[in-house]
């Protein structure tokens, strides 16, 4: 509950008008206020789904917070901020396989084998619940240019499992280097 009221505090504080009684705020107050919602919210979530000390913490966490679809329908909380609220449950049930006890009770039988757990179904990428409320979270004229495999996999994704190509630069600014050499040199009148 902590959760959803901090990302609706994190909401008003940028979009809410201040009443006619109320006087308007300096938008240093307002984006430290903004500020401080996000980096409590973040390390709220952080807590609650870090299973360094608890193994159960994220089916506690799954068991407890709402679908995405009732983040952003149900409790007005915004497309990004519910993805990120949902993002450990998510990727925790695309790589469920590499939990260790997770797969140790799918191949005791006591999960059927290739399915996440209970908790996580919710939070499946390809479940139904899951899929459905794609449709409210983005305008119907955004569906006309992206796919709903393209915005589950750009909200699924966490800052860390984006990689910089620097090879593939370094190879393309070398290249680059060489042929503005060649063309300074053909422009002096030097051989190229």
């Amino acid at each position: 509950i902590i959760l959803i009221l901090l990302s609706q505090l994190r909401s008003k504080a940028l979009y809410s008008k201040p009443s006619s009684n109320t006087v308007k705020e300096h938008v240093k107050v307002i984006g430290s206020t903004y500020d401080d919602c996000e980096a409590v919210l973040c390390l709220l979530l952080e807590y609650l789904s870090d299973t360094s000390m608890d193994s159960k913490a994220k089916e506690k966490f799954a068991n407890s917070l709402p679908s995405l679809g009732h983040l952003h329908q149900k409790y007005g909380i915004d497309a990004a901020v519910a993805w990120m609220l949902c993002r450990p449950l998510v990727r925790k049930s695309m790589f469920y396989m590499d939990d260790g006890k997770l797969l140790a009770a799918s191949k005791s039988g006591s999960l059927s084998p290739g399915e996440p757990p209970a908790y996580l179904k919710p939070f499946t990428t390809s479940s139904p619940e899951m899929t459905t409320s794609y449709q409210s979270l983005l305008p119907s004229a955004a569906w006309e240019n992206i796919t709903p495999t393209m915005f589950e996999t750009f909200y699924s994704l966490a800052i860390y499992d984006m990689v910089c190509p620097e090879e593939r630069y370094n190879i393309d600014i070398d290249r680059l280097k060489k042929e503005c050499e060649r063309l300074t040199q053909l422009q002096t009148g030097g051989a190229a």
